[in-house]
């Protein structure tokens, strides 16, 4: 059976291949028009946070911050443990989860207090909430700012759940960090240069997962406005919400609050990209965002009254069908590698 699962592995990985070349054309677009979001909104709202929570694990600051908001203290974590929360809440993903990672190199936090902590500590920042899903998708900055309550509101709800109830986590039992851990210089210049390279990699999978969606999601879409929504939702952040807003409606606002709480596949592999050279598990944070994304959607669908943008469905719906016959055979293949990315991600942090 290993041997067969390797085989189909490798002609889906060929075939990959194959698409890529008969439609660079169209993949180059798609890669295009991922790189330009992230100039033109991800980097310059990511990188400063990579830097700023650098320096506060550096600088030993997180202790100070925790002692004025001990949130951390709700799920019987140290009080420091609360910085990577604050960032993770203002500034949005991966920064609350980098931040958890350098606290664990240093030393600061146990392997279990990490796997916490990173399970709450991992959301959407309110400059891309309101300012892109409200404001740009959904012509509501209003509707915005709702989303990113409802998102608060349901990553405490869903956290507490998971680590209280699903996976008890009990502090006296927690051993401190391993003192044979790399510990960075303060320095700002490391500092900077680390954030540079994370905020690359971050970019690398909205570029990947970008060129999946933009093969995938028009023939989806001629099958099923919903299907496509709820894969686009699972799958990347922008994508999603941008298509929700298509939808509208309660579904819509569904989706773009299950968008939202649940982050998304890309942004599972951004923040696994920082926890697996620390073998740290994933599994808490899976469960934890699967709670959250239907806490936030169900709460967007029934407490908010944005109706969204829904004339760019017909725009969808034209697209799909005058292309739909050549994109069969690449949303087909770029299914079975979106299923593969999944087994993968499942097996590496055993959930």
């Amino acid at each position: 059976m290993k041997n067969l699962g390797k085989f189909i592995t490798s002609c889906v990985l060929m075939l990959c291949a194959v698409v890529l070349t008969f439609f660079s054309d169209r993949a180059s677009c798609y890669a295009w028009d991922a790189l330009k979001v992230c100039a033109v909104s991800v980097i310059p709202s990511l990188f400063p946070y990579m830097v700023i929570s650098s320096l506060i694990v550096s600088t030993k600051s997180a202790a100070v911050i925790g002692n004025i908001l001990p949130v951390s203290r709700l799920f019987s974590l140290k009080k420091k443990a609360s910085a990577p929360i604050i960032l993770g809440f203002l500034c949005g993903f991966p920064v609350g989860a980098k931040a958890t990672v350098d606290m664990y190199k240093s030393g600061e936090i146990s392997k279990e207090e990490a796997e916490v902590l990173i399970s709450v500590s991992n959301n959407t920042g309110p400059s891309f909430v309101v300012s892109v899903i409200g404001a740009s998708f959904w012509k509501s900055s209003l509707f915005g700012w709702q989303l990113y309550a409802y998102q608060l509101f349901s990553a405490l709800i869903a956290a507490l759940t998971v680590n209280r109830l699903i996976f008890p986590f009990k502090a006296n039992k927690l051993t401190t960090g391993s003192a044979s851990l790399e510990r960075k210089s303060s320095s700002f210049f490391n500092a900077v240069s680390d954030s540079a390279g994370s905020v690359i990699t971050v970019c690398a999978f909205i570029v990947f997962f970008s060129v999946i969606a933009g093969f995938s999601l028009p023939l989806i879409s001629y099958i099923s406005p919903t299907l496509a929504g709820i894969f686009s939702s699972i799958l990347e952040l922008t994508k999603g919400t941008a298509f929700s807003a298509a939808v509208g409606g309660a579904e819509g606002r569904f989706l773009a609050g299950l968008c939202v709480g649940w982050s998304g596949i890309s942004v599972f592999c951004q923040t696994a990209s920082f926890t697996s050279p620390q073998k740290l598990s994933l599994k808490r944070t899976f469960c934890t965002k699967a709670i959250q994304g239907i806490l936030c959607g169900t709460m967007a669908a029934f407490l908010s009254p944005c109706s969204g943008n829904t004339e760019k469905l017909h725009e969808i719906y034209s697209e799909a069908s005058v292309l739909m016959p050549e994109r069969i055979p690449t949303a087909i293949i770029c299914s079975v590698l979106f299923m593969f990315i999944i087994k993968n991600i499942a097996k590496r942090h055993k959930i």
